[in-house]
């Protein structure tokens, strides 16, 4: 994130972000294809256990684009100890209500990402799963990412985010809703991976892009740091989804997790992108 926020123009990188998600969205594609036919041609669990190691490659070659970044070489002025550390973390959150906000959303609207492993759980439940199936759910939600990402690519105005960030909860609320209505019918549930995938796109394009625009060059790195801690409630989200539908089944869980998701809409109407605003103030100026 601190690399790309000194990288990229405050005018592009909303571009930026939505070529980045479609290029890798087709990446996706070639690897959901590769899984789809290991998953088919070898038993379980070799299937997923060539899988895992193909991903590991996959991820070891990737390393490979860091490596050869060059980076500006700085100074560094004084040497953090874990306690100031802490502490800067700490004045960030107290001291910026903008970044609390942010936190609050993206903790809210990434429910809808979390959930996603549940609708094959009930999937399975309801219908029976093949590793054709797998492969198949996972080949819908790649063509999800890649089509909301060549439509943002070519209907998204402007350098904001809203847009893109109100598709993310509208899906995002739908997602869990739908599996209830589409419990009796295979070919519609199957489709809801499409609609996965746009959550997953929309997700990659927006909350980046906004923590990039309410952070600076100088406490990004802060700010991602306590947006990756922020993020805990998404990590154990899936835990007390496991524990509600233990007990309660499945409609409680996707209904209450929707109403959540839907509630980040008031905390998406209190993040304030003011660098972004006062850019565009600036330029008009210029422009005039």
């Amino acid at each position: 994130m601190d690399i790309l926020g000194k990288a990229i123009e405050l005018k592009s990188r909303k571009s930026f972000f939505i070529v980045k998600q479609t290029l890798a969205s087709v990446g996706i594609l070639a690897s959901a294809i590769l899984a789809r036919q290991a998953l088919q041609l070898l038993s379980y669990p070799k299937n997923y256990s060539v899988l895992f190691l193909i991903a590991g490659i996959l991820l070891l070659i990737a390393t490979i684009g860091f490596l050869i970044i060059k980076e500006e070489p700085i100074e560094i002025k004084e040497k953090l100890s874990l306690g100031k550390r802490i502490t800067l973390l700490k004045d960030a959150f107290v001291k910026d209500k903008n970044l609390r906000n942010y936190l609050y959303l993206t903790n809210l609207v990434s429910i809808g990402f979390a959930i996603i492993p549940f609708l094959i759980a009930y999937a399975k439940t309801n219908f029976g799963l093949t590793s054709a199936d797998t492969g198949n759910f996972l080949i819908l939600q790649v063509f999800g990412m890649i089509v909301s990402t060549l439509i943002y690519r070519f209907a998204s105005k402007g350098q904001r985010y809203k847009g893109i960030l109100s598709i993310f909860i509208i899906s995002g609320a739908l997602l869990p809703v739908l599996p209830l209505l589409f419990h009796g019918n295979k070919s519609l549930y199957i489709s809801l991976f499409f609609l996965s995938g746009i959550v997953l796109a929309s997700r990659q394009i927006s909350l980046p892009g906004i923590l990039l625009e309410i952070s600076t060059d100088e406490n990004r790195a802060i700010y991602t740091g306590l947006s990756g801690l922020g993020s805990i409630g998404v990590i154990l989200y899936p835990v007390l989804a496991g524990i509600v539908i233990h007990n309660f089944g499945y409609t409680v869980i996707f209904i209450f997790t929707s109403v959540l998701i839907l509630s980040s809409f008031y905390f998406s109407r209190k993040v304030s992108c003011k660098r972004f605003e006062q850019h565009t103030v600036e330029s008009q100026k210029l422009n005039s």
